[in-house]
């Protein structure tokens, strides 16, 4: 039988008090199942030697195409579906929620490192989050940094939300902002999922 996710009410009726012994190794093995969470690590390799340029108060996107060295994806969550095992969608620089469970909680980490044109830049990340359909819902808006001077500065940023409803099974999306052109060279995205 198929190991299945199950929120907490179905839980508790299935494990009520096992008073008959009508807890089956396949209820234990759903339980495990419903509480393990998992993470991935994609580092970045391309921007190495062509980093992204940013374009004066012009949004760019955050890519990562998980061929550097420090990608691991040993530990990703058990999914509710086999849609695909992956986090982190490298041919559309996306998160995928396909396979994690409404109230799951993922923080996400960022690393990148960022050289403004000119000094006294101003740097804003954008998650945005797409429906099923990959329609634009809504986003958030972080303030990252005002970075004072040119030359090579590291970020790591830290974004960290649930999956409800209105994005079940969509997607999230990362845009970069700076008000004077820039380049940028992005570490890794590191995602971890918590149930």
């Amino acid at each position: 039988m198929t190991d299945t996710i199950r929120g907490l009410t179905a839980l508790q009726t299935l494990l009520a008090d096992n008073n008959t012994g009508n807890i089956s190794p396949q209820d234990v093995r759903d339980l495990l199942v419903s509480s393990l969470g998992g993470f991935g690590a994609y580092a970045d390799l391309v921007t190495e030697t062509t980093r992204i340029n940013l374009t004066s108060d012009v949004r760019g996107a955050f890519t990562c195409d998980s061929a550097g060295s420090q990608t691991n994806t040993d530990f990703l969550p058990y999914p509710k579906t086999k849609v695909t095992d992956e986090l982190w969608d490298t041919s559309n620089n996306r998160i995928l929620l396909a396979n994690l469970p409404i109230g799951s909680r993922l923080i996400v980490r960022l690393t990148f490192t960022i050289d403004p044109a000119s000094p006294n830049t101003a740097l804003d990340l954008f998650a945005k989050f797409h429906n099923s359909s990959d329609v634009f819902i809504f986003e958030l808006d972080i303030s990252v940094a005002e970075i004072k001077t040119s030359g090579d500065h590291g970020e790591v940023i830290t974004v960290d939300f649930f999956v409800g409803s209105v994005v079940e099974d969509g997607f999230v999306y990362f845009d970069l902002l700076a008000s004077n052109n820039a380049t940028v060279e992005v570490g890794s995205i590191y995602i971890n999922v918590l149930r």
